[in-house]
């Protein structure tokens, strides 16, 4: 129980959680959109099977680490989002693929899906790949002016077989504008289509088309006509998602839980969270998260174990005190923690191994 109670901690709540889910799942299903979730949120195997209850289809993982946890714990439906680079990766995705019934990967590039298949052909097996197609955020994929030479090129490969196209486009995290994040969807949905169309011209197979973020995803009426959506951080939420106004801060699921350690002066505390608690990311909105139980408190500056909060007039903290703070990013957040402290009603508190931390190989 004193473990527990230590800070700084992850503390998740799972009827927030639970809630999240199901209206992810449920919002693309209307549209025919299959989620298969990135587990590069949580990377917990418990969250990822209350996925799967909450209505997900398969997962995403993007490193092979992350990968080899969740079929070591039963999942069978898996895709990589990362090209595989090198003879250590595909030694390890080999021995993965006869683990794994359903796993597939991406290709973006002709050496590397040279080097897949010739690993595939040894064994007389085929490597399930989806063609990645560029979706303007400049992190991988081939433009579509040179998909349908890509795709006729990838088709001449032994020991692969194309099933479908995918892509990422995280240009609408930072459009703070509605109808920009949804014709920014609009525009994500139509490039997989017209590489759908492009796959069947080549007498190739397009039956999955890949793309969709927790953003994106707010839209799935915009995203109509792909197969799945990849949004990941929407199981828990935070305020870069909050302050682009998709979700409310009662939508977020994980805070860090810190304590008041210091006061220096009138107007000023410092916490017990820093940089390798809160990590350094930014959001639109000033400082590094929000603190629940007094919103006016900033955090304009975090060192590695500290964090230096500024108090709204008339606030006193007292030492000790323990505060809750919605991160700006919470994928870092979770890989920097060996474990989170579950909450929900009805239940104990109890300590979740964060089963995939630091898996970034």
């Amino acid at each position: 129980m004193l473990d527990l109670m230590d800070t700084p901690r992850v503390v998740i709540d799972l009827d927030i959680v639970e809630q999240n889910c199901r209206t992810m799942a449920e919002s693309l299903a209307r549209y025919h959109i299959a989620w298969r979730p990135h587990i590069k949120t949580h990377k917990s195997v418990l969250l990822a099977k209350k996925q799967q209850e909450c209505g997900a289809k398969g997962i995403t993982c993007a490193k092979i680490g992350e990968a080899e946890i969740m079929a070591n714990a039963g999942f069978d439906d898996i895709y990589l989002a990362y090209p595989l680079i090198g003879q250590a990766k595909l030694t390890r995705y080999l021995a993965l693929s006869r683990q794994v019934k359903r796993l597939r990967t991406l290709v973006n590039d002709l050496s590397a899906a040279e080097a897949l298949g010739a690993a595939f052909a040894a064994e007389g097996r085929e490597a399930q790949v989806l063609l990645e197609v560029d979706g303007r955020f400049g992190r991988g994929g081939v433009p579509l002016a040179r998909f349908e030479a890509f795709a006729r090129a990838a088709a001449r490969i032994k020991g692969i077989q194309v099933v479908g196209a995918a892509s990422f486009c995280g240009n609408s995290s930072h459009m703070a504008n509605e109808a920009d994040r949804r014709a920014d969807a609009k525009i994500e949905a139509g490039d997989l289509l017209k590489a759908r169309e492009i796959l069947l011209a080549c007498g190739l197979e397009a039956s999955v088309l890949s793309s969709g973020s927790s953003v994106s995803s707010r839209y799935p009426e915009c995203l109509a006509g792909i197969t799945e959506s990849r949004a990941g951080t929407c199981i828990f939420n935070d305020m870069t998602h909050v302050s682009l106004g998709t979700v409310p801060v009662s939508a977020c699921a994980a805070t860090v839980a810190a304590t008041v350690v210091t006061l220096p002066e009138k107007g000023k505390a410092i916490i017990d969270a820093g940089s390798k608690t809160l990590s350094s990311d930014l959001c639109d909105r000033p400082g590094y998260g929000y603190v629940v139980e007094y919103p006016g408190i900033e955090i304009p500056r975090l060192s590695e174990e500290h964090g230096f909060l500024d108090l709204p007039d008339g606030l006193e903290l007292q030492v000790g005190e323990v505060l809750h703070i919605i991160p700006n990013h919470i994928c870092p957040v979770v890989n920097l923690t060996d474990s989170a402290i579950c909450i929900q009603s009805g239940r104990e508190p109890f300590v979740l191994p964060i089963d995939a931390r630091g898996k970034n190989r």
